[in-house]
């Protein structure tokens, strides 16, 4: 039934995009402009299977009614940096229908930061960093290009000071980044041992780790045909 109602409204005098590979944050509007949309009919927006679209926006300058998503593929967020809440898939604040035959998601949390650690005697410190946490699930840069991820990456572990025979810090271990969908891992405190002066030693607190993004900011704007797989937080 919903597929011969998209292959009806197909039909009238809107437009088509399709989306194979892998492609972030497109200019919908533009590209349905190019194809001959000029306020009129519906853009059928297609992901096909095995590809992947990143932090789709649907703009004002649409219509009420006028996008359908049809999604065979995956539709997500970026990964969230650490500390920070991972990003979200789908933004619209117009009023749209959903075909999710495959996954939509959020954006992993990224990790949070370790804690740092200080302990001081005879007038001379051991400082230990925390270590930074690791990036969230989803869309993320490596190198100079995009790629989909689906776990996070690992935090990294802190850094150590000593004064030797007196006392060394060691800086707490930053968090993993979630996978798609799930928060971020808090940081470790950091550590401390041997003799310290009065009003030492001292701790930073961890990061608590960033929360999942949205699979869609502005679910109440949303008809679900087909539910599918979503994954995070939705608003």
């Amino acid at each position: 039934m919903i597929n011969d109602m998209l292959m009806v409204v197909a039909g009238s005098s809107g437009v088509v995009i399709e989306f194979s590979g892998l492609t972030i944050n497109p200019d919908l509007y533009s590209l349905a402009y190019a194809k001959g949309y000029r306020g009129t009919g519906p853009v059928i927006v297609r992901v096909l299977a095995g590809a992947d679209l990143g932090a789709l926006v649907i703009s004002n300058s649409f219509p009420d009614s006028a996008v359908y998503i049809v999604n065979n593929g995956r539709v997500g967020g970026y990964g969230g940096a650490r500390n920070s809440r991972g990003g979200t898939g789908i933004y619209t604040r117009r009023k749209i229908s959903i075909t999710n035959n495959g996954t939509i998601f959020g954006g992993g949390g990224g990790g949070g930061d370790g804690g740092d650690a200080t302990i001081c005697a005879y007038s001379s410190c051991s400082v230990g960093r925390g270590g930074g946490g690791g990036v969230g699930g989803g869309y993320v840069v490596v190198g100079s290009d995009y790629q989909y991820r689906q776990t996070g990456g690992v935090g990294n572990q802190g850094s150590n000071d000593s004064i030797p025979g007196v006392n060394a810090a060691s800086g707490g271990r930053g968090g993993d980044g979630g996978a798609i969908g799930l928060s971020g891992q808090a940081g470790s405190s950091g550590s401390t041992s041997g003799t310290s002066e009065p009003g030492s030693p001292s701790y930073s607190t961890p990061g608590t780790g960033g929360a999942a993004g949205y699979y869609v900011d502005g679910n109440s704007f949303v008809t679900w045909l087909v539910t599918g797989t979503r994954l995070g937080n939705v608003i």
